[in-house]
């Protein structure tokens, strides 16, 4: 490749042509170097290096690769286009696991013909690279990988082969990708960065994944929404404070408890019955604060420093019963107490204790075991100054620790923290009216709130979870397998919208959305498109809210406030002086007819028409005549002074007549009117600029024309044979009989 058709670092300026100018190879290859700096800027900026299209690996045999044609993008943002099945042979020291790697290349082609001006090369071809190679070159593009022992390959595998995508642009030149994970997990897109989502997720599948692959939602046959399923902590996260984990529950943190364990970090209100299976109840250091001994008498503090039972007048003790605060009859064994009841020791009951319509208080708060049982080991109730806590010890020595268990019914009034497991033998927490709050079906599934008017799992006020539905930021119950977000929403990983091709993505309703068709993603809009820059949300349409519309779609038609620019070239790069905004491309093709309001300009010099019939080895600056035995064919003039010379083949006509739609590119064509080159020769004598030019003896050539005789134009430029007999002037058409007499 030549230098000056090297690309630069930076392409900052563009060709701007001017009405008269000359111009030469440099200008167009300067514009090429405009448009494909461009072109590969965008690519590198805002696509991801890899595999687009094809380019699929298989063996041919034992000692060749097969790549298929396809597209890819490189590291530079190059288009590498392999256009036909490629092959590349392994050879004999080829060892090991070896990557296809394909890279950027190309190649001067297609020589110039003889009569061009030029004779280099008039073509550059893409002729990308095949390697095999254990490290991956700068650049290059992996296909896959190839298992090669002594010269002899085994298999192809799509080990390292990576696919294109977008690359989003981010601070600091930071870039996000999203692309295709590759043939080991097709359907799988990875988004490298969170993702705000502002209208509606749909997941068709039942399973939202991390990036490892573990479960962090999960829905199953009975509707169920099983939380962090797979994680090392296999526990459900109801609320913030809350943790449910292997049977235990923790309420006020999230630690994971032994299962049948419960800890509340603040109060705990039981409405019903509280039952314990041991014989004591110890505070949070291990004296008991109640017991029961051998004899079926329950000890109060038995572990204290003071081990006695208070009682106070009016008591009365019956036949085995004891009234504290009237004189009522009791049966053997009970106690009532209908004041308060200060215990400064130790109170053994050997029945039951009951507190109607009061409290029963621990008063010292200097105490560390201020409480009901106190003996270590034993369970016990406690009012702990170390631990600033009333504190309910399980008995010790049983299977699973320090066990409490609460019979019938526990409310708590405020927080509820559970440092262990927390067991529940029934398959129902419910609320203080009697509606389940927790619900364990027979398939150990959590439902959560299952008899509210709308069953579903709350995980939080502004989430709920519905029959297979989830909506976050309100309470809306959503179908089977439905997202709805009305607030932003950030995925660090991949959405995923499945294989099945369908709208995926409602804007506002059916009408206005994106999806697949089969290998075509479509836009669809009830009304009209529109594209904004810069702004914000407006109502009214066609209104960009302060920003500026770029393009709007409506009825079928377009409209933008810019210029257009096709087949590679720049809209508002490149353009000639004096251009007043439009398309800017190569070729344009009319079915119609072509009008313009101010005229056409073309950088041709003449007006030229094409003709069919001709000698085939004409050439632009012939002298052509009539064919005397064939209708309208075009042949080069051979005498002097010929009375059917038609004038000169065109070289480079800014206007051609005649042409029709399957037409070559540079048909052979006759000047009418306009500027054109002819060749010339001497024998009329030296050309001077003014003189009329008419056929000579050699065959396509002019003479100066010095009599009478049908004359083709003027010469322009003069031709005096200092270098050669030959040579060429351009000469202003004007065909006609002249004789001396009109100069």
């Amino acid at each position: 490749m030549a230098d000056k058709y090297e690309l630069p670092t930076y392409t900052l300026s563009r060709v701007r042509y001017y009405d008269g100018e000359y111009l030469k190879d440099d200008e167009f290859i300067d514009e090429q170097k405009y448009h494909i700096d461009r072109r590969q800027r965008h690519d590198r900026l805002l696509h991801v290096a890899g595999v687009c299209e094809g380019l699929g690996l298989a063996l041919a045999n034992a000692t060749t690769v097969k790549v298929s044609a396809g597209t890819a993008i490189d590291a530079q943002g190059r288009t590498i286009l392999v256009g036909a099945d490629q092959t590349l042979a392994i050879k004999p020291e080829n060892n090991g696991a070896l990557y296809v790697q394909l890279s950027f290349g190309e190649v001067a082609d297609r020589p110039a013909d003889a009569n061009s001006a030029v004779s280099s090369n008039t073509r550059f071809t893409q002729a990308p690279t095949l390697v095999l190679a254990a490290a991956v070159q700068a650049n290059a593009v992996v296909l896959g990988q190839a298992v090669i022992a002594n010269g002899q390959a085994s298999q192809v595998t799509a080990t390292g082969r990576t696919y294109s995508g977008l690359r989003l642009p981010g601070p600091a030149n930071a870039g996000y990708a999203l692309h295709a994970r590759g043939d080991a997990s097709p359907g799988l897109v990875d988004l490298e960065c969170n993702l705000n989502v502002t209208g509606t997720v749909q997941v068709s599948g039942n399973r939202v994944k991390s990036k490892t692959g573990l479960g962090i939602l999960q829905t199953d046959a009975t509707d169920c929404l099983r939380v962090n399923p797979d994680g090392d902590y296999p526990f459900t996260a109801i609320y913030k404070p809350v943790a449910i984990g292997t049977g235990g529950l923790a309420v006020g943190d999230w630690t994971q408890l032994p299962s049948g364990q419960l800890k509340t970090t603040s109060d705990a209100v039981i409405g019903g019955a509280l039952q314990v299976s041991g014989n004591r109840i110890k505070n949070k250091t291990g004296l008991g604060m109640l017991q029961a001994d051998a004899a079926d008498c329950l000890r109060v503090n038995p572990d204290g420093d003071y081990p006695f039972t208070a009682i106070y007048k009016p008591v009365a003790i019956g036949t085995g019963g004891l009234a504290v605060g009237d004189w009522t009859q009791l049966p053997a064994g009970q106690l009532k107490v209908t004041s308060d009841a200060t215990i400064g020791g130790k109170a053994t009951v050997q029945g039951d204790v009951y507190a109607a319509n009061s409290a029963l208080y621990f008063t010292s708060t200097t105490h560390d075991h201020s409480g009901i049982g106190n003996t270590t080991g034993y369970a016990a109730i406690e009012n702990s100054k170390n631990y600033e806590a009333l504190m309910i010890l399980g008995r010790a020595g049983t299977t699973k620790g320090r066990l409490v268990k609460l019979w019938d019914y526990l409310l708590v009034n405020g927080g509820l923290e559970v440092a262990g497991d927390a067991q529940v033998t029934g398959s129902r927490i419910k609320n203080k009216s009697g509606l389940g709050m927790l619900q364990a079906n027979a398939d150990d599934c959590l439902r959560v709130n299952p008899d509210s008017h709308y069953p579903f799992t709350a995980i939080y006020k502004s989430v709920a979870i519905g029959t297979g539905g989830l909506a976050i930021g309100d309470w809306s119950q959503q179908p089977e397998g439905n997202l709805k977000v009305t607030g932003s929403s950030y995925i660090g990983g991949v959405l995923s919208f499945g294989a099945t091709v369908r709208q995926m993505i409602n804007l506002w309703s059916n009408d206005y959305g994106i999806g697949v068709q089969s290998s075509t993603t479509y836009f669809r809009t009830g009304g009209n498109f529109a594209f904004y820059k810069g702004g914000t949300h407006n109502d009214a349409e066609w209104n960009a809210g302060g920003g500026e519309r770029m393009m709007a779609i409506y009825n079928g038609n377009v409209k933008i406030p810019g210029n257009i620019g096709t087949s590679g070239y720049d809209p508002v790069g490149g353009l000639p002086g004096g251009w007043g905004g439009g398309v800017h491309t190569w070729d344009v093709a009319v079915r119609g007819t072509g009008k313009s309001v101010h005229g056409w300009q073309t950088g041709g010099w003449d007006l030229a028409e094409k003709f069919d019939r001709h000698d085939p080895s004409l050439e632009p600056g012939d002298v052509v005549v009539a064919d005397p035995e064939v209708p309208e064919r075009l042949i080069r003039s051979s005498a002097p002074e010929q009375t059917t010379i038609l004038g000169v083949i065109s070289e480079k006509p800014g206007f051609l007549l005649g042409v029709s739609w399957e037409d070559p590119k540079n048909p052979t064509a006759l000047a009418l009117a306009g500027r054109v080159p002819v060749k010339v020769t001497l024998e009329g004598g030296p050309i001077r600029i003014g003189d009329l030019l008419t056929s000579a003896s050699e065959p396509g050539h002019a003479m100066r024309a010095s009599r009478p005789a049908r004359v083709i134009g003027m010469a322009l430029s003069a031709f005096d044979g200092s270098q050669s007999d030959r040579g060429k002037v351009i000469v202003l058409i004007n065909l006609h009989q002249w004789s001396p007499v009109e100069r």
